[in-house]
């Protein structure tokens, strides 16, 4: 996969795993008592981990040759520990 290919599929994989946790912002207020705390932990952890990932792919998108297998490493390893907070 070349680096254009690799940065759309990265765009797309982001905005997919950001819908997700849109949605759960939506479930938490229809939740009560241990279930709503702990979605709201959840939330919390996700938008850590979320705005790391963000960071990782600004750093993709600016990337250079040099630099590449690095990036694209760092970034696929934030996005295996966002999935990784999602599945909790």
């Amino acid at each position: 996969m070349n680096r254009s290919e690799f940065k759309s599929k990265a765009k797309s994989t982001i905005d997919d795993l950001f819908q997700q946790v849109d949605k759960l912002e939506q479930k938490v207020d229809q939740t009560s008592g241990e279930l709503k705390v702990q979605t709201r932990e959840k939330l919390s952890e996700l938008k850590n981990k979320k705005a790391e990932l963000q960071r990782e792919y600004k750093r993709l998108e600016s990337s250079t040759e040099e630099n590449w297998d690095k990036v694209k490493e760092a970034f696929s390893n934030s996005v295996k520990a966002f999935k990784g907070t999602m599945e909790k």
